[in-house]
């Protein structure tokens, strides 16, 4: 029987490896060994441990599970599941271990009454019981009753309640699929199905596709039919796309020209699939090649972008990390040469070769500067060197960050410096904040480090999704007083402004009217202040009303309320009017009027020229007025 490492190991115990179960020694006290017994297993008795679950069980424990249910009568194996239903769920490897031998053992005695009480227990437990292994463990009997007996276990599925028959003949036709390729062909010939879900050949698909492909060609081609004739909208379109996906994989692996031309010719709703199929192969054996066949998953809706169709992008990154594991460096000239019509997929690619030279450098192939030059040389377009680069560097560790700080400091290009930086400093800040910050004070180069800590509070300030702004402004705390204000006012514009758009983060005017509060005063803060008190205006006016009326500096007062009031007034002119109205005479009312006078005025003038002489103050109506 053929026993391939699966994708999902613990589904792959052949249970007809019963030598390593049921061989040797018969125990006479097999209902009583404990799981935790000592034993000596056999070396078939290891492997299936290590085939059974994620973390494999104690070899000990495999072989004392086989004693014990090596000569068990039917009746009681009820009990033994039970027993293995309360095991502890953090222990679901030893727990799919034993569930998967009971099974073999069922499968062995009394397959038909095993599966009746699996479905009957299905049928009946409380939902709190019903869990994945409990129904994984009727179609592992039906899978080992399949080994022995195909036909006999697929009438029984056929005789299940109608809801459950399809997913157990798929699901048993995986398993069969990993462990006999024969016994899962008789299988799939019966019911036509599990069908290849993707494009990579997984499982035991290669070997079939090479051959029976003209047989499972005729069956793409009726589904493919069947999907056009439903109007695109047929239950098994996923399933001829991968039905072509792998007929194509499979001649790339013999003849990638050969698989390309075949999918060409394809149905159109099946070609991208087909396409992609032949592509997923080549990207791991000839992944230099893929740069002149990717432009045929153009979407036509949007030709402009061939990664809107599904699977380019990680055909991409295939390729990348082939090219890039054999000599990183040619992978970045390939990079470069071809960014052209990689589209949104030259961000990814560049991201994963960025790490890759992190790799390399990590383990001492090139230096941070044969890696640097090489980035800064690779032909392309800057996102090369902003992309690879920053990504090369962000995956070092902390004292391999500083080292490459040390060196880029000495970079005699500032642009090129900037950029490397830019992406380098914030990622060694989130490992050693304090010797990146100093690093960044210490450049020596204003304009460079603004921006250097302006891209460090945006990147370590969005470490979640629900923590903006409290991280932001955590971060904001940490850089120098003197660039606070300027990057504050940046960060609230680009997350905020306009009216936020929507599924942005929430707004908290208390913690960003707190942080202002604690800047020096100057042209910047006041930019800083109006630019928080703009977006808060547009989300919660009165509060930011309040908070404004509140600042002990006269400026900071005026300038808060005022640029509050015009962002509510521009949405909601008829509250702000109203909310002015029911306030009583004094700077806070004169403050609003005057504003709101200055919304109103192109729009409705007359109205504004109302409010303008309505306010109290003699000097700030009289400018109110000019305004109007």
């Amino acid at each position: 029987m053929n026993s391939p490492a699966s994708a999902f190991p613990w589904l792959v115990v052949p249970l007809a490896a019963a030598a390593g179960f049921y061989g040797g020694h018969a125990r006479q006290d097999h209902p009583a060994v404990s799981l935790a017994e000592p034993a000596s297993p056999s070396s078939d008795a290891v492997a299936v441990a290590k085939s059974s679950s994620s973390a494999p069980s104690p070899p000990g424990v495999v072989k004392t599970w086989a004693d014990r249910l090596r000569d068990l009568p039917a009746a009681d194996l009820p009990g033994v599941f039970a027993e293995i239903l309360n095991m502890p769920d953090n222990d679901n490897g030893q727990k799919r271990l034993a569930l998967r031998l009971l099974c073999a053992r069922w499968a062995e005695v009394d397959a038909g009454g095993g599966v009746a009480f699996f479905t009957d227990f299905i049928a009946n437990a409380e939902p709190a019981k019903r869990s994945y292994l409990n129904t994984q463990g009727r179609a592992w009997l039906l899978t080992e009753w399949a080994l022995r007996d195909p036909d006999a276990a697929h009438a029984a599925i056929l005789g299940l309640p109608e809801a459950e028959r399809q997913n157990t003949l798929d699901l048993v036709g995986r398993q069969l699929l990993h462990e006999d390729k024969d016994k899962f062909w008789a299988w799939f010939q019966k019911h036509r199905g599990p069908l290849p879900a993707g494009w990579s050949l997984e499982g035991g698909w290669a070997d079939l596709a090479d051959a029976h492909f003209d047989e499972l060609a005729a069956m793409a081609a009726d589904l493919a039919a069947a999907e056009a004739g439903d109007g695109g909208h047929s239950k098994k379109a996923s399933k001829a796309e991968g039905m072509y996906a792998t007929l194509a994989a499979s001649l790339a692996r013999r003849d990638p020209d050969k698989a390309v031309a075949w999918a060409k010719e394809q149905p159109e709703n099946m070609r991208t699939a087909a396409i992609r199929g032949a592509l997923g192969v080549m990207a791991k054996r000839s992944p230099g090649r893929i740069a002149e066949f990717l432009p045929l998953l153009k979407n036509k809706q949007v030709a402009a972008n061939i990664y809107e169709s599904a699977g380019a992008e990680q055909i991409l990154k295939t390729a990348m990390d082939t090219m890039s594991a054999r000599d990183p460096l040619q992978a970045l000239d390939w990079l470069g040469r071809n960014s052209g019509i990689l589209g949104d997929g030259f961000y990814t690619a560049s991201r994963g070769l960025g790490e890759t030279l992190a790799t390399a450098l990590r383990d001492g192939k090139f230096s941070i500067a044969q890696a640097f030059e090489a980035v800064r040389e690779g032909k392309g377009d800057a996102g090369i060197l902003n992309t690879v680069a920053n990504a090369m560097f962000r995956n070092l560790p902390a004292e391999r960050m500083a080292e490459a700080a040390e060196f880029l400091k000495g970079v005699d290009s500032k642009e090129t410096r900037s950029m490397a930086l830019q992406g380098l400093l914030p990622a060694w800040a989130a490992v050693d904040s304090a010797a990146a910050l100093a690093f960044a004070r210490g450049l020596g180069d204003e304009t460079l480090a603004k921006s250097v800590f302006s891209v460090m509070v945006s990147q370590l300030g969005n470490d979640g999704i629900g923590t903006y702004p409290g991280s932001m402004l955590a971060a904001l705390g940490k850089i120098p007083p003197e660039y606070q204000a300027d990057i504050l006012t940046e960060e609230v514009r680009m997350q905020y402004g306009i009216r936020s758009a929507d599924g942005g983060p929430p707004f908290d005017g208390p913690a960003l009217g707190k942080a202002l509060e604690a800047l020096p005063l100057s042209d910047s803060t006041d930019k800083a202040v109006a630019a928080v008190a703009a977006a808060w205006g547009a989300t919660d006016p009165q509060a930011a009303l309040t908070w404004a009326a509140g600042q002990a500096d006269p400026g900071i007062r005026e300038k808060a309320a005022g640029t509050a009031m015009e962002a509510w007034a521009t949405e909601d002119a008829m509250g702000a009017s109203e909310w002015i109205d029911a306030q009583p005479p004094g700077e806070q009312r004169d403050i609003a009027a005057h504003h709101l006078a200055r919304v109103l005025r192109t729009a409705e003038p007359e109205s504004a020229w109302t409010w303008a002489a309505s306010i109290g103050d003699p000097a700030t109506r009289l400018e109110a007025q000019s305004a109007v």
